[in-house]
């Protein structure tokens, strides 16, 4: 791996086609305009039309002649999640590039329209089922890419899938954790579904150190928890760019020399700041039992089978 790659390493990627979650705010807006400026289709995959198309405006001032579609998709709502896949499977005929990025973090306890705990849905079992919905351009698309975005706070994660978080027994980062650690494992067990399959396709999960972004601006504005306004406040001030936090998922995404399963972090001291690096995730990641038990899980709770 290059030392210190940036986005100057990052290949052309005139003719691909690449589905971002989430792509109109946060990491997804800067994955967006790295895309843009690549020459990439890119389909903007956003729960709220609205900002979605404000966004694309946004990156069209930078890149007039960037190819940029919405599409519907809120994560939390496995109907809508089904409905953005068939559109996709109805208007493209591949799919090169798959960044699993939308998500949520430490909210208040909340659940999706599934019933499912607000993190666990949004940020893991929502795209567990897209990915599921979206087998028939991957298996038809050489070389195809799915990149999950993780965190450092996966290091939190115990996904005790037996006894999933009530409002009366809740810890918020804890929730966090479990999805962040949960979305990196889908990363790792997708290349393996994909080797076992014969597939031309990989898959590898990323984490962007501490990166500003409006996720923790956004927090702030609503909550009033005095600890919570701290770290968040904390957590930002120690923070590096968002341009250099979308690193890892880029060389995820696009390196010719990334193989399926990496795991890319950053560099510096704690994977706080820092230029890309393969990581190593926290032990549970690469537990197989605990890998099979999640599988099985999010079979059942979304009712896909790859």
């Amino acid at each position: 791996m290059k030392k210190n790659w940036t986005l100057d390493d990052m290949p052309d990627q005139a003719g691909k086609i690449v589905l971002i979650t989430g792509a109109n705010d946060g990491l997804g807006f800067h994955l967006t305009k790295a895309f843009a400026q690549k020459h990439a289709q890119v389909i903007m995959a956003c729960r709220n039309q609205e900002k979605a198309e404000k966004a694309r405006n946004e990156v069209l001032k930078l890149y007039p002649e960037a190819k940029l579609d919405l599409v519907k998709l809120d994560l939390g709502d496995l109907q809508s999640v089904k409905e953005c896949g068939e559109t996709l499977i109805t208007h493209y005929d591949r799919l090169n590039i798959i960044m699993c990025n939308g998500g949520i973090m430490a909210v208040p306890y909340g659940k999706t329209k599934d019933n499912i705990e607000m993190h666990m849905g949004v940020n893991y079992y929502g795209h567990f089922a897209l990915i599921g919905h979206l087998m028939p351009l991957i298996k038809k698309t050489p070389g195809a890419r799915v990149v999950t975005t993780s965190s450092g706070a996966e290091k939190l994660g115990r996904l005790d899938l037996a006894n999933p978080p009530t409002e009366e027994k809740y810890n918020r980062w804890l929730a966090y954790g479990d999805s962040k650690l949960a979305i990196l494992m889908l990363g790792l067990m997708l290349d393996e579904k994909f080797k076992a399959a014969g597939l031309d396709a990989k898959a590898l999960s990323a984490h962007p150190g501490f990166a500003k972004t409006n996720l923790r601006n956004t927090r702030l504005e609503t909550e009033k928890n005095p600890w919570q306004r701290f770290q968040l406040r904390f957590y930002e001030m120690i923070s590096m760019p968002a341009e250099r936090g979308i690193l890892p998922l880029l060389y995820a995404a696009t390196d010719p020399n990334a193989k399926g399963g990496m795991y890319i972090g950053v560099s510096g001291i704690g994977e706080i700041q820092g230029y890309p690096r393969i990581s190593k995730a926290q032990k549970r990641a690469y537990d197989q039992n605990l890998r099979k038990r999640l599988w099985e899980k999010s079979e059942q709770l979304t009712n896909i089978k790859f």
